[in-house]
């Protein structure tokens, strides 16, 4: 399963959207795909 997040959203955005994905999938065998502006 993949699920796409928004990587921008919220006050701690990315750091903490990130760190969330990488513990998400050390949980679940599903592909994450983090999704908002490239600086």
């Amino acid at each position: 399963m993949k699920i796409a997040i928004d990587g921008m959203g919220g006050d701690k955005a990315p750091s903490v959207i990130v760190e969330g994905a990488i513990e998400y999938t050390r949980e679940f065998d599903h592909e994450i795909i983090i999704v908002g502006q490239e600086d």
